[in-house]
């Protein structure tokens, strides 16, 4: 072997930032002295040109492309040059106007750059969030008016994400600018404000707490946000969205966090948390696990068990959080795409820290942590792991198989995410740079408690029903194992060997075998777990069984475990010399607890274990063989969609790869001729392939040994079927071959897969080889007789010519070959090797084998040269048709095995630098870095490098010419023209790799990756994972060289080839062709444009119909590719005669091309954006540019010739991108015209004048004005009989008008134009005053109700003020008589005066409401539309009171037929649109027009329907919105006036106006509160108003209003931090009660009792005030605690929640009763503040203990039991003890159902929680049970036994002490405590008494025979046989035939 060259430094440095040694494991590592260094500083120096010259595209794409493959070849970046890159990736991301597209991939690139901590942090780049947030904002919040959004909202998600990674590098005074910025946004009475503020929080808002000391003081810290953070998230309810962004948020702060000491003043004592925070997250962590809690009133549902049905189901809080969750509107844009049980997990194990105790010497636990004392000994407890214990508790049932539901994948989740974050924490504290302080660090006694408390419910969920909840179970116990093996693995294989050994439950040994595949690594680990090593042998024995093809899961399974079991794990007997090493076997019956022993009886025994190596690997090939003679017929799978057994066979066959590497020289042999015989004996038609593969995978181990085994029999079998006729007849499908010539084949396919990897070998066998090739390339006819054929030429070459690995055994080679190693190789299982060390042997081509592959190149390709000119030629005059096809496609065949044989021999084809194909677009794109991937020859070599290039150069002229000749000859000879494309397609794209071996070899690498990873296990891969990645690094070198290559003459013509297939009229070679020619283009510069020219060619008519079809069809299925649909979208050569193209091509009138043609449209119309001519990128971006590219080398030093190259380079791009963009500007203004003439063609049809009309409004833009024509076209779409067309010109007329709004504003400006730098004439910013006056909110809000409109300026956003007041804001200005809004210019007057001359016509005003008031073609339009409200508001704001006079003149009459809901609509709509449009006229005109709109307003309410109403509601709400109240104050007035009359029996006209003025208290929102009292005060006098419609509106209305009465209103931003940190935690809000409310309530409830009172002894009917004035009450509660705002209800649920329950209690009207139920549902489920925990349970305790009635006693209980489950982290002790003591004495109540319902609840609340209080309840129930009941005394038979004196007590007692012992028997229903037997023992003596107690005891057992039937056999040992005796009859189910 040669000796390896010494690797150059520069290659080891580049590898020294990689865990994986990438280079320096390639066996060429030598010839890569100063790749990356170059090829890196020429991409920053080309990125810098781009960047200066504002050529983003194609340059920067081209060369951010090209830093991306930089990166995939996992090259390093010097820490300053990355930073550099970083920022100036960044400044890209955020520069104005910038193409959506490219802002995605500028982010994603940024992202890959700075997303790892340790490459960069704040000390090396310093970032802006401003510009980040404003590009974000102005993308997903436009105006209303803008364009709505396309593509760019997904695209625009990488700037979204950029944020979140971003944050750590923002300057210091971030945070107080990012929440001076958010949080006077957020108001609790818009959902979508609430969460785009959340957010913008989520991810802005740097979650690391500042090392800096003055941090510490400020108050926009993390530590001292986090109050207000909890504050914000107690503000909204009935989310899950919200609660999931805030988890991911404070789980983000923890992580981040975990290493910070308590901040100040004591407050943090969790991490930065506080214990009442972190119970708060917990109690969230049970609302958002959503489990059916609760018990129905007969007691027949329970916490436990869900399977009954509860009767309080968690549906209406998932109905409720859906629906708040569906009106965020673009805020979910924001939304983190997070795992909500990921966050949690986060988020606990991140706040898990040593309790600060004493240990029992008395030394602070601390200090002993902090001096350095072993984990073993520091404190154990941790309250956050403690948190987790009893949630774990309380949901343990809900983990068990038989309470499977929707449930189950959340809580098994839950547990996998939690032993990961866990062993991922605990890794990351064992390195020695790890930040966090030693006693804060995870110590071993947690680590062991952690893994106990997740064992049993992991345990539990082991057997589930479902696969994937299985499935996650198993990954959660592969964390746990690597944590705590000795805890793990006794009971897990106590589960094990019963479930492998018995084989009758088919689930629990899938599973089991499952587990086994995931824990086997650190199971067999030796010095992980050294106990494991014994059960490898055992195990492996019991899975033989599982590998059966009638169960392919199981098979898979147990493949996966062998896989996984030997990859680490030599397969060599120690015993063969070692007579002592005797092995019985291993028995876990007879093992002790732990089954472990000292650590020489385990190595002992793991040594003795390996003598049955032989035994199970024969057993184990036996099984192979057995399964290939099952695999099923061949055909029953397709590509699309590949069946199981595919898979298994994948499967199979890795496994056999795996374990005949790790086999000893003995057992090869054994294993070789157990294939060699099972080779040779048998022909399986359907298991060929997978024979092929295993001989391939057993003779690569060992080449000298296996091949001229396979090749004797192989060559003797082919020749003699050769002999006798096989493949003789001629075909081209494979299907007619199925069972013809099966014999031939199997030794064929087994030929060409042993020669793949026989390398050198070949060259000795070459006579035997290349002779059976001649003849099977001579007399094979049959398709994949020459198929298989011409893989062997291929796989020959391949082996001659590849660099490949020789073997992948888990140790080097020279630990392989060292005797001392393998003769202990037991102590060395599980071993990772060590990625510096993998002394790979590498097949490298030698002088003899290139010899060899050019004979045969040589050889063969005269051969096909000369047949295929014969063929051409027409010489060959004895063959038929068919067969002169078939002998085509055989030298097809061949030719293609020659060309893919070859792809290393050579390693760049030859290129034309004056190729045609050269986009002059750019002058900055360049030809890629080529990387060296040891080809045979490289470029340029001489002698056999040139012969290599000429074979390769005819080869590619072969194949061109064959194109030629069969497109001209034989065109319809469909199945050579396939081979042909695919020789095409492997010729441009194939560069030393084939895609598909690639994609192969990564699937195989990332399988065996995946099943070996841990987190921070340091990359401790088996070798043979390791192996495989530096070989797929090797081919990834190969495939880079694909791309961004200039193509010579020869690679031009074949794209125009595949370009010309791409268009053919057969369909099948359209189809391919298409396939390679787009994976083509994307390979060499320049190939896309003329592609593009070309095909936009073929959408103009052509003169034969068919023909034009066939090309047009082909055309359109290329454009809908990315790839050249792009090409389209941005290079504005092509855009104009794209668009163009389109809409000219009605001359096709084929469905299917129409078809074609409008899904182009959809398509190319949602991807277009506008980007601005030119981009104003900010200041620094050249500086920043510079510095890239100084970071790499100097780039002005006058010794370098590069300064003046550089700035020559530079002046050459700007100077093409300057012609760029304005060849761009002229081709816009001609594509409009041009649109604008073809929409007047008078014979173009509807659909395509539909089309130009979108691809005009699309292409409108604000930098330049639309033209008077355009304004035409637009005028006259509006009033067009087309009504898409006048959908089209909605939007365009609302576009244009802002457009010219904008352009007036920006004087125009174009720069001012594309950074939006232009204000209202009339904004003005108003600053709150410091410090804030005393009356200034008052003052506010009373200011937006006078009449006096320039009292103060206007305030439109309805969040100013709520929570906090900005430093400054913006509001407007009264406008004076005198000023103007629009200043028109030259620019925009005749577009204006174009629309004017229109709108003043009356007629178009008539044909404007005419086609408003059509009725809508379906039933999701009938509804208020904004789109046209905003045309007319855009209308009535440009034009102002000039159009008011023909507007009113049409609208009045209309307005005023209430039957006609379609012109109730229209006139909404124009109305609505004339209010909005009003914001900046002057006042005198505004009161004009309102005195007009006032009377008529008043009619039109005063005569809605019900069909019209609705309407009506969206009018108000659209006129109001985002507008100061003074803005529409007389509509609001108009509103407020309608009075409430109980007498009436116009109910419809009353709710009608309660449901006007909810849409004004909803959109005017807290701003309403001056006028809120009042309108109080009516709605609570009419409370018991008898219309269901009405008092439904009242309750909602009641809600609405007193959800405006909390207002927080702090003075600023830093007041309301402080005040929440000076508060406390930021747990719950205060929620102070309004005095005028409390007396308003009081009064209502001594009414209701006053009602109730006189009702009394009556039956209470319906109409009753009582009935009606509860059902106001209810309808009020249930719509506050049914949305997202509940704050205003809160402080008034205590008070009337007596009266609810009273409420359910009446019989005689069940309604009343229904809707209480639901209420109390909803009342329980709530999560409450912990401020309101206390009171509330004093409030359940009374009613469950002291209420009279008992009928409410009884429906309190499953309120109590829900309200327990959902605040179980919030109750302090005395509390739980409270409920738990009353909920007890309930046992002993007088009414039987009392007692039995009580009984089953407190079963709940003792799973929950109260575990340690067990003894004292058996103590307690025992006295009562042991009560003596009296006997009665009968005189005689005949007469019935007197009750004796206190015989009813004593039964009630003895049945309270029976109720209370079943109920803590019902609380373990998968367990048995050892207490319990003895409870049983004596249930079952009670078992005759009385009939309520003897019913008790027999439910009981029944129960506990259903619940413990799965694991009897366990739970049976917790018993004596004393008491099994006694019991035999209650536990042991009945026989069925006794």
């Amino acid at each position: 072997m040669a000796v390896k060259e010494p690797i150059p430094s520069t290659v080891a440095a580049d590898d020294s930032y990689h865990s994986l040694k990438y280079s320096t494991n390639l066996p060429y590592a030598s010839r890569l002295d100063g790749e990356a260094t170059e090829w890196l500083q020429e991409i920053c120096r080309n990125l810098t040109i781009c960047v200066e010259a504002q050529d983003w595209s194609p340059g920067c794409l081209f060369w951010v492309k090209r830093l991306g493959s930089y990166l995939d070849m996992k090259h390093a970046i010097p820490r300053v040059t990355r930073a550099a890159l970083a920022k100036l990736l960044y400044e890209m991301t955020i520069t104005c106007g910038m193409e959506p597209s490219l802002v995605e991939i500028w982010a994603n690139s940024c992202i890959r750059l700075i997303r790892r901590k340790k490459h960069l942090n704040r000390d090396d780049l310093v970032l802006a969030w401003r510009p980040l947030y404003t590009l974000i904002d102005s993308t997903y919040f436009a105006k209303s008016r803008e364009k709505s959004l396309g593509a760019e909202s997904k695209q625009m998600l990488g700037a979204v994400k950029l944020a979140k990674h971003a944050r750590r590098f923002f300057a210091p005074d971030a945070s107080a600018e990012i929440l001076q910025e958010l949080l006077p946004q957020f108001t609790a009475h818009s959902i979508a404000d609430a969460f785009r503020v959340q957010g913008y929080l989520v991810h802005f808002l740097p979650v690391a707490v500042s090392a800096s000391a003055s941090a510490k003081d400020d108050y926009s810290s993390i530590s001292k946000t986090l109050p207000t953070l909890f504050s914000l998230w107690s503000m909204l309810a009935n989310s899950h969205m919200y609660d999931l962004q805030f988890m991911d948020l404070l789980a983000a702060i923890a992580e981040e966090n975990v290493h910070i000491d308590d901040v100040s003043e004591g407050l943090q004592e969790l991490g930065i948390f506080t214990h009442q925070q972190v119970q708060w997250i917990f109690t969230v962590a049970i609302r958002m696990m959503n489990l059916p809690v609760g018990s129905a009133s007969d007691g027949s549902g329970t916490t436990a068990r869900s399977s009954r049905g509860p009767s309080i189901a968690a549906g209406s809080v998932v109905a409720n959080s859906l629906r708040t969750d569906l009106n965020v509107g673009n805020a979910m844009f924001l939304h983190s795409k997070s795992d909500k049980f990921k966050m949690l997990a986060r988020f606990i194990v991140y706040t898990m820290f040593p309790d600060r105790e004493t240990t029992p010497n008395g030394v602070d636990g601390d200090e002993l942590m902090a001096d350095g004392v072993d984990s073993k000994d520091r404190p154990m407890t941790s309250t956050t792991l403690t948190h987790l214990g009893n949630l774990l508790q309380a949901t343990e049932s809900f983990y068990h198989p038989s309470n499977n539901g929707r449930w189950t994948f959340s809580l098994v989740m839950f547990l996998k995410h939690l032993a990961y974050e866990f062993l991922k924490r605990y890794r990351l504290e064992q390195e020695p740079d790890c930040l966090t302080p030693r006693h804060r660090r995870i110590t071993d006694a947690m680590k062991k408690d952690f893994v106990l408390k997740l064992r049993g419910v992991t345990f539990l969920a082991l057997y589930g029903k479902e696969q994937l909840p299985v499935t996650l179970s198993h990954s959660a116990l592969r964390y746990l194992a690597w944590l705590e093996p000795s805890v793990i693995f006794p009971g897990l294989l106590e589960r094990i060997y019963p479930s492998l050994e018995t084989l009758t439950e088919a689930h629990r040994t899938l599973s089991s075998l499952g587990v086994l595949s995931h824990v086997v690594m650190p199971m067999i680990t030796r010095e992980h777990y050294p106990a494991g090593g014994k059960h490898l042998l055992p195990l492996l024995h019991l899975t033989i069984p599982g590998i059966d093809m009638n169960d392919p899961i199981k098979t898979m399974a147990s493949l996966m475990f062998v896989t996984q079991a030997l990859v680490n794990v030599p397969v060599k007997d120690l015993t063969m010399n070692d007579e002592s090493a005797g092995y019985g076997g291993f028995h876990f019956e007879e093992a002790g607890e732990d089954m472990q022993l000292d650590i020489e009886e385990e190595n002992a025994l793991c040594k003795a274990s390996t003598g049955e190596f032989e035994e199970w690997v024969a057993k184990f090939m036996r099984r192979v063989i057995a399964t290939f003679e099952n695999l099923p017929a061949q055909g029953s799978s397709t590509k699309s969609s590949p069946n199981l057994e595919a898979g298994l066979t994948q499967i199979l066959l890795h496994a056999c790869e795996v374990l005949t590497y790790q086999l000893s020289d003995e057992l090869y042999d054994m294993v070789l001729q157990m294939i060699v015989d099972f080779a040779s004996d048998t022909v399986i038609p359907n298991a060929a392939r997978a024979t092929g593969f295993l001989c391939s995978i057993i003779t690569a181990v060992a080449p000298a040994k296996a091949l001229p085994k396979f090749l004797s029999i192989c060559i003797r079998n082919i020749e003699t079927e050769l002999e006798h006729g096989a493949s003789s007849q001629p075909s081209t499908s494979l299907y007619s071959e199925i069972n013809i010539d099966t014999t031939l084949h199997w030794y064929q396919c087994i030929l060409y897969q042993v020669v793949t990897v026989s390398g050198t070998d070949i060259v000795r066998h070459k006579d035997e080889i290349l002779g059976i090739l001649d003849k099977m390339m001579t007399f094979c006819k049959s398709r994949r007789g020459y198929m298989w054929a011409g893989k062997l030429l291929r796989h020959i070459l391949i082996a001659l010519t590849d660099l490949y690995p020789l073997e992948c055994r888990s140790a080097t080679p020279s630990q392989w070959s060292d005797p001392s190693y393998m003769q202990q190789h037991h102590l060395y299982w599980g071993k990772s090797c060590d990625p510096q060390n993998l002394e790979i042997q590498w097949h490298i081509p030698s002088k003899e084998e290139i010899d060899l592959a050019f004979e045969v190149i040589e050889k063969y390709l005269r051969l096909i040269q000369r047949r295929m000119q014969e063929l051409r030629d027409g010489t060959l005059t004895n063959l038929s048709s068919k067969e002169i096809s078939n002998e085509f496609c055989r030298q097809l065949v061949y030719l293609r095995n020659l060309l893919l044989g070859s792809i290393t021999l050579y390693q760049a084809d030859e290129t034309d630098d004056s190729s045609e194909f050269s986009d002059e677009i750019s002058k900055t794109l360049r030809p890629s870095k080529f990387l060296y991937a040891n080809y045979c020859f490289d470029s340029g070599a001489e002698g056999d490098g040139q012969r290599a290039k000429r074979l390769r150069q005819t080869i590619g002229e072969l194949v061109h010419s064959s194109f030629v000749y069969l497109k001209e000859s034989r065109e319809d000879d469909i199945e050579s023209m396939k081979i042909v494309i695919k020789m095409l397609h492997s010729f441009l794209t194939d560069r030393g790799v084939e895609k598909s071996k690639y994609d192969a070899i990564k699937r195989s690498y990332n399988y065996a990756k995946s099943m070996s990873k841990t987190f921070a296990d340091k990359k401790k891969y088996p070798r043979y994972v390791l192996v495989r990645r530096v070989y797929a690094h090797h081919l990834l070198r190969m495939k880079q060289n694909a791309y961004g290559r200039p193509p010579g003459v020869l690679q031009r013509n074949m794209i125009l080839d595949l370009l010309e297939l791409s268009l053919s009229p057969y369909t099948e070679i359209r189809k391919q062709a298409q396939h390679a020619l787009i994976a083509s283009v994307r390979c060499y510069l320049g190939a896309k444009p003329k592609v593009v020219d070309a095909l936009l060619d073929e959408l103009h008519p052509h003169s034969t119909k068919s023909y034009q079809t066939d090309r047009m069809k082909g055309a359109l299925y290329l454009f809908k590719s990315k790839t050249l649909m792009l090409t389209c979208l941005r290079d504005w050569r092509f855009v104009p005669r794209f668009i163009l193209s389109l809409c000219k091509a009605q001359h096709e009138d084929k469905v299917s091309v129409q078809d074609l043609l409008r899904k182009s449209f959809i398509e190319y119309a949602f991807n277009f954006t506008n980007v601005p001519f030119e981009l104003i990128p900010r200041e620094q971006i050249g500086e920043i540019s510079r510095a890239v590219t100084k970071s790499g080398f100097t780039l002005h030093n006058p010794a370098e010739p590069q300064a003046n190259t550089f700035t020559h380079n530079l002046e050459e791009v700007r100077q093409k991108v300057l012609d760029r963009r304005k060849h761009r500007k002229e081709a816009y203004v001609q594509l409009v015209d041009d649109l604008l003439v073809l929409f007047n063609d008078p014979l173009i049809h509807w659909r395509f004048r539909y089309m130009v009309a979108g691809f005009l409004d699309n292409v409108m833009r604000t930098d330049v004005v639309p033209s008077a024509k355009f304004a035409q076209f637009v005028v006259d779409c509006l009033v067009s009989d087309i009504q898409s067309l006048r959908k089209v010109a909605c939007l365009s007329m609302t576009t244009m008008l802002l457009y010219l709004k904008q352009w007036s504003l920006a004087g125009g400006n174009e720069t001012a134009l594309v950074s939006r730098a232009y204000v209202s004439p009339f904004r003005v910013d108003e600053t709150t005053p410091v410090p804030l006056p005393e009356r200034y909110e008052q003052a506010f809000l009373e200011s937006k109700w006078e009449e006096k409109f320039s009292a103060s300026p206007f305030v439109d956003d309805d969040r100013i003020g709520w929570l906090a007041w900005p430093v400054q804001y913006k509001a407007y200005r009264q406008r004076e008589a005198d000023e103007t809004l629009f200043i028109a210019d030259d620019a925009c007057k005749a577009t204006m005066e174009q629309v004017s001359k229109a709108l003043q016509d009356r007629q178009y005003w008539t044909q404007l409401l005419s086609f408003a008031s059509q009725e809508p073609s379906s039933a999701h339009e009938d509804k208020f539309s904004p789109d046209r409200a905003r045309l007319f508001k855009s209308i009535f704001e440009t034009f102002e009171r000039q159009l008011v006079e023909p507007f009113f003149t049409e609208v009045e009459e209309a307005a005023l037929m209430a039957d006609q809901k379609n012109q109730q609509r229209a006139v909404a709509e124009m109305l609505a649109g004339l209010v909005r449009g009003m914001k900046h006229w002057a006042a005198e005109d505004s009161k004009a027009v309102w005195a007009k709109l006032v009377p008529l307003l008043e009619k039109i309410f005063s005569s809605m329907t019900p069909d019209s109403v609705a309407y009506w509601e969206a009018f108000t709400k659209y006129c109001l919105s985002s507008r100061d109240p003074r803005r529409a104050l007389p509509l609001v007035n108009i509103i407020l006036d309608f009075n409430l009359d109980m007498e009436s029996n116009a109910a419809f006209a009353q709710t009608g106006k309660q449901l006007l003025l909810r849409s004004v208290v909803v959109t005017i929102a807290w701003r309403f509160t001056p006028k809120s009292q009042a309108v109080l005060d009516t709605l609570f006098n009419n409370i018991a108003h008898p219309y269901k419609q009405v008092r439904n509106a009242i309750g909602t209305n009641i809600d609405e209003i007193l959800q405006l009465q909390w207002v927080p209103g702090f003075a600023s931003v830093e007041a309301f931090i402080q005040h929440q940190w000076s508060q406390g935690d930021g747990v719950g809000v205060d929620l102070p009660k309004v005095p005028m409310m409390v007396e308003r309530l009081e009064t209502v409830l001594s009414a209701l009792r006053t009602w109730k009172e006189e009702a009394h002894g009556k039956v209470i009917i319906g109409g009753s005030d009582y009935v009606n004035a509860s059902k106001t009450i209810l309808a009020w509660i249930h719509n506050a605690f049914s949305t997202w705002r509940v704050a205003g209800t809160i402080p008034y649920v205590q008070p009337v929640l007596g009266e609810i329950f009273e409420m359910q209690d009446v019989k005689d009207d069940q309604d009343l009763a229904h809707m209480a139920a639901n209420v109390l549902q909803l009342i329980s489920q709530y999560t409450y503040t912990p401020q309101m925990v206390p009171p509330l349970i004093q409030n359940f305790t009374q009613i469950i203990s002291h209420h009279s009635n008992w009928h409410v006693r009884v429906k309190a209980l499953p309120i109590v039991q829900v309200f327990f489950f959902k605040h179980l982290f919030l109750m302090e002790s005395k509390e739980v003890i409270s409920i738990m003591d009353a909920v007890g004495a309930m046992l002993l109540d007088s009414q039987i159902e009392v007692r039995q319902l009580a009984a089953v609840t407190l079963s709940g609340l003792i799973r929950c929680s109260q575990r340690e209080a067990i003894a004292q309840l058996i103590s307690r129930f025992r006295d009562l049970a042991d009560t003596q009941i009296p006997q009665r005394n009968r005189k005689d038979s005949s007469v019935r036994a007197a009750t004796p004196a206190g015989f009813q007590t004593a039964v009630l007692r003895r049945h309270a002490g029976v109720l209370g012992l079943s109920c803590l028997v019902d609380a373990f229903p998968y367990e048995v405590p050892s207490w319990m037997p003895e409870i049983l023992v004596f249930l079952a003596g009670c078992v005759s008494d009385p009939a309520p107690i003897q019913a008790t005891v027999k439910k009981t057992f029944a129960d506990f025979r259903r619940t413990h039937h799965d694991t009897w056999h366990e739970d049976m040992l917790q018993f004596t046989e004393d008491q099994l005796s006694l019991l035999s009859d209650m536990l042991i189910s009945p026989s069925y035939y006794a």
